[in-house]
């Protein structure tokens, strides 16, 4: 009876038997499972697989090592072994693309939900985004040092995230949602500081939750980085979907927000005011009030979270405990995949998208003073790559005599994740639901 395989190379390289981890047992056994994987189904030439894992200074008898490579994937992959076959000039590894490896499961995902948005079926376009999205679990082949694969194959998969990512946008606003598309463009434009397509979509989505005045700040603040940075303009189109944000509302009150300019009034080359005047910000303003534009623009590029206090520089002990918490994390992560994915194609029933990651907790349990904090502390920075739009800490304060409010701690989440204070919900349960949004689809 053959086994259910599953192989991942969008984070560390991954080989999952019947949902549970196979160990692999060094880095140039990943490398030589990575480049296979990169070409499924196809013989990769002996002298491909050696520069893939050794890079262009292979050492004496890497012939020989690399086979012994091959002998150690083989027993890996247990009853699968024979998947992994010897082929003139090299080897192949058999599998189904469509259910067996993530980076094709990511790319048909993707290219479906381009399909359904080219049609106008923005449902069907945001959760085939959401899917390919769920895919990721770090930093692509983020365990296989070879720089040939990371140029060739890793690049290629980040490009086609960051335009999965701004699909999912462009789907939350079509449906309605801008206030989730916002707060994905600033986390992708804090790390894409010259992407204008991430800033177009911000723009376009604070226009359509009614905050002009947001959106022309994010124009000006992309055109600081671009003439800083690159000395070049923002280009004809970002500029004219400027001017499209200016013509929509041209009243005093919104004038006054942006900065105290009146009027449509457009951006010449040179980025001055229409008049000539040399002490505009390129968008339609003046240089009035720039302290607090730029108080108000900081929430614009916020990157993601990462506030998990210092680890404990010394920790020992605690191996059990340790591996049952990283346990814990890698069975959700498969359930997950099994659960989310099973039905990809069914395209009956667009609204019937499962949750592509299911919600889980590992529980620490123990006497005050023992460790638990230093011991959650440390399990989240080892499992830390697993979950790369980043990590939120909170400390409940238990045992004091004022426990934290739940809506205080989302405030704080909130903010983290790019919501200004004047956004903030005010009724506890809109703050739950926007954070939910904001975590939706994402690690």
């Amino acid at each position: 009876m053959s086994s259910t395989v599953w192989f991942g190379l969008l984070g560390p390289v991954d080989i999952r038997l019947d949902g549970v981890p196979v160990p692999l047992p060094s880095a140039r056994t990943r490398a030589l499972l990575a480049a296979l994987l990169c070409q499924p189904n196809r013989v990769v030439s002996v002298d491909g697989l050696v520069d893939a894992v050794w890079g262009a200074d292979p050492p004496d008898g890497a012939l020989t090592t690399l086979r012994s490579h091959v002998m150690r994937l083989r027993r890996c992959l247990g009853p699968e072994a024979g998947r992994l076959q010897t082929a003139a000039p090299g080897y192949r590894l058999l599998l189904d693309p469509a259910t067996e490896l993530d980076t094709k499961m990511f790319v048909a995902r993707h290219q479906a939900g381009q399909v359904a948005a080219a049609a106008g079926d923005w449902r069907s376009a945001a959760r085939y985004a959401a899917e390919a999205l769920a895919l990721w679990r770090g930093e692509p082949l983020a365990d296989v040092p070879s720089e040939q694969l990371q140029l060739d194959e890793a690049a290629a998969w980040a490009e086609l995230r960051v335009e999965a990512i701004e699909l999912r946008a462009r789907a939350d606003i079509s449906l309605g949602r801008p206030a989730d598309a916002a707060a994905a463009m600033r986390r992708l434009a804090a790390d894409h500081p010259h992407r204008e397509p991430a800033y177009a979509l911000l723009m376009a989505a604070l226009a359509a939750a009614d905050r002009r005045a947001e959106a022309l700040k994010v124009y000006r603040l992309l055109r600081t980085v671009l003439v800083r940075d690159l000395g070049m303009e923002p280009s004809p189109e970002l500029r004219a979907l400027q001017q499209r944000i200016l013509a929509m509302d041209d009243s005093a009150d919104d004038a006054a927000d942006v900065g105290g300019a009146g009027g449509a009034g457009g951006a010449d080359d040179a980025g001055g005011n229409s008049d000539g005047n040399s002490d505009g910000n390129g968008d339609g303003t003046t240089g009035d009030s720039t302290a607090r534009d730029e108080a108000s623009t900081a929430y614009v590029a916020w990157p993601p979270p990462h506030t998990l206090p210092r680890d404990v520089a010394d920790f020992t002990g605690r191996d059990e405990q340790l591996r049952r918490i990283a346990d814990a994390v890698i069975d959700a992560a498969t359930d997950a995949v099994a659960a989310g994915f099973a039905d990809a194609h069914a395209a009956a029933n667009p609204c019937a998208a499962t949750d592509p990651q299911p919600a889980f907790a590992a529980v620490i349990d123990g006497m005050a003073g023992i460790g638990k904090s230093a011991l959650a502390v440390h399990a989240a920075h080892q499992l830390s790559d697993r979950f790369p739009d980043g990590q939120l800490y909170a400390d409940l304060l238990g045992t004091s005599p004022e426990p934290a409010e739940p809506r205080a701690v989302l405030a704080s989440f909130l903010r983290l994740l790019g919501i200004s204070p004047a956004e903030l919900p005010e009724p506890d349960m809109e703050r739950a639901a926007l954070y939910r949004s904001l975590l939706a689809g994402r690690r």
